[in-house]
C-alpha cells in the first residue's frame, strides 16, 4: 500500500527540516547538546560525563541552546515560533 502524506505531515516535515537547518547554525556546543539530548535522547548526565561537564552546566547549555534556536526560528519564520512557523522562509536564510 502506498504511503501518502497529508498536508499536516508534509508541513511538519518542512518545519522539522527548517528547524534542523537552523539548529546547525548555532554555536557548535549548543548544536551538539541539542542534537544529543533532544534528538538522540542522550541523558543529560551521560552527555555531561562524556564532555567532562557537570549535569547542571549541561542543563544550562541546553536551556540557552533552546532559547537561541527559538530566536533563530522566530527571525526566520517572522510569524514566531509560538505560532507554528506557518510563514517560514528559511530556504532564503543563508
Amino acid at each position: 500500500m502506498e504511503s501518502r502524506e497529508t498536508p499536516e505531515t508534509e508541513m511538519e516535515a518542512r518545519i522539522c527540516a527548517c528547524v534542523a537547518r537552523l539548529a546547525s547554525t548555532l554555536k557548535p556546543e549548543y548544536a551538539d547538546a541539542l542534537q544529543a539530548i533532544e534528538i538522540d535522547g542522550t541523558p543529560v548526565k551521560a552527555f555531561a560525563e562524556r564532555h567532562g561537564l557537570s549535569a547542571n552546566n549541561v542543563g544550562v547549555r541546553v536551556h540557552r541552546a533552546r532559547e537561541a534556536l527559538k530566536k533563530r526560528v522566530t527571525e526566520s519564520c517572522r510569524s514566531g515560533a509560538d505560532h507554528g512557523c506557518t510563514n517560514c522562509n528559511c530556504r532564503s536564510q543563508g
